[in-house]
């Protein structure tokens, strides 16, 4: 009987150590499925690090050639603000230095050129009509009459046949075009926007035009129906034939 109560112990014991071989395997299995698992997240976590790290190699490279290419362009900045500084400041020496006048100056030189104006179209106008009157001269094309007459304003305009009033339309119309030239412009500039002498030029073809306006016909105009005439003269097409102008008043 004692022998039996062994044997029943002894094969307790081995249950027990079996179930608890049987344990300790699960275990083991669990731990190494477990740091298998643990050994696959952190070679996945390696390799994205590893990618990251050459993201952020190559964002530190660009940030590199950026700045470079920024200290360059400072440069260049820099380079081009001095030349353009020192351009201007020889286009400054390279201007003459004229002078600053006063509006008092600025009044009687107004003024000035005014009498003068005045006095040449007295001195040349009367020497013109007469030219045009005796046939001497030669009609202006009708483009030569329109620009003149472009500087007579509407007021003026509808007062071409007033007697002895020729003086004052020339004199208006000069000054008018001196407005459009020069006084009108913001900024100070010669007459001429060019090295030739246009302005002058100008008003001498404005007598040109005067002296050719009754050159190829037989009748004598006063200067009181002078203007009157260059209106006409002035919308009237060219004659393709023989390349004069057809006067209004044939």
């Amino acid at each position: 009987m004692a022998e039996d109560t062994t044997t029943t112990s002894t094969e307790d014991q081995q249950e027990g150590l079996e179930r608890l071989l049987a344990d300790e395997r699960s275990l083991r299995s669990f731990t190494e499925q477990v740091l298998d698992c643990r050994q696959i997240e952190l070679e996945v976590a390696e390799v994205e690090n590893k990618k990251l790290l050459k993201k952020i190699d190559q964002l530190t490279r660009e940030l590199s050639e950026s700045k470079a290419q920024l200290l360059d362009a400072q440069a260049q900045v820099k380079s081009k603000d001095r030349n353009l500084q020192e351009a201007g400041d020889q286009i400054f020496r390279l201007q003459s230095q004229r002078e600053d006048i006063t509006e008092s100056d600025a009044r009687d030189a107004y003024k000035a050129l005014c009498d003068k104006i005045q006095r040449w179209v007295e001195n040349r106008l009367p020497i013109t009509l007469e030219a045009v009157s005796s046939g001497q001269s030669k009609k202006p094309p009708p483009a030569q009459a329109t620009k003149f007459l472009s500087l007579l304003r509407e007021p003026a305009k509808r007062c071409l046949s007033v007697n002895l009033g020729d003086e004052y339309h020339v004199v208006a119309a000069i000054m008018y075009y001196l407005w459009l030239a020069f006084f009108s412009k913001p900024f100070y500039c010669p007459l001429d926007d060019s090295t030739e002498d246009a302005t002058l030029l100008w008003l001498l073809g404005i007598e040109s035009a005067m002296a050719k306006s009754r050159s190829r016909t037989n009748r004598k105009i006063s200067g009181r129906g002078y203007l009157v005439m260059l209106t006409g003269e002035s919308q009237m097409p060219s004659n393709a034939a023989n390349g004069e102008a057809k006067p209004c008043w044939r």
